[in-house]
């Protein structure tokens, strides 16, 4: 097993500092004048260099193969020698999850009849993990005509408009509990298919009146 980069750092660095107190103590001035002398050299001549033989990783990221592999998972900041093998022909990807938020306004009429102004912001969640960016991907690349999340996002709700026009004009009420869940299930209820097999799901949808 191959010792963490800057852990071996860390060593190197102690151990060189605690011989020149060493030495300091022992009033061998010279001996810990040289010490610190051949600290810097070190520094300079390796260290610095060496900080470029390190990669690092960022929380919530993992290495993805060429061939679509998770090579492996980082919950926290890691590092990595550079020829270590796991970074062979590999992209470092973040899985940290995600929120896609889109606001909307639809005018239906009313049964009275009225215009009723209707807005409303519906959230989704994707990643959170490497086998969820993964389905996104590949969601994304089998539905080629949406280019990411929100513009997935964006197109279904207008469609959503167009269908559930009517629908939405018997939400006036935005303080009522009932009706903020009844609206929810009304946007959860047309996603659901659209959504499957994704890696996105639906946090949340609420509606206000202008």
């Amino acid at each position: 097993m191959v010792m963490d980069p800057v852990l071996f750092l860390g060593v190197v660095t102690v151990l060189a500092a605690g011989l020149a107190f060493y030495f300091m103590r022992k009033r061998r001035v010279k001996l810990a004048e040289s010490v610190i002398g051949v600290m810097l050299i070190f520094v300079v001549v390796f260290v610095i260099p060496f900080l470029g033989l390190i990669k690092v990783l960022p929380k919530e990221s993992f290495l993805l193969g060429p061939d679509q592999e998770i090579r492996g998972m980082f919950p926290k900041k890691a590092q990595l020698w550079r020829w270590d093998s796991q970074l062979s022909g590999a992209s470092v990807v973040s899985y940290a999850a995600e929120e896609t938020k889109v606001f909307m306004e639809v005018k239906p009429i009313t049964d009275n009849p009225k215009v009723r102004d209707v807005r409303y912001t519906v959230i989704v969640k994707a990643f959170g993990t490497p086998e969820k960016v993964l389905a996104v991907q590949q969601w994304l690349a089998e539905n080629n005509s949406h280019q990411n999340v929100k513009d997935f996002l964006e197109f279904w709700l207008y469609e959503f408009n167009e269908k559930h026009s009517q629908d939405l004009a018997v939400f006036y009420n935005p303080k009522d509990a009932k009706q903020q869940c009844l609206f929810f299930r009304l946007v959860a209820g047309f996603f659901k298919p659209h959504l499957k097999g994704s890696g996105v799901t639906l946090k949340s949808a609420r509606f206000r009146l202008l």
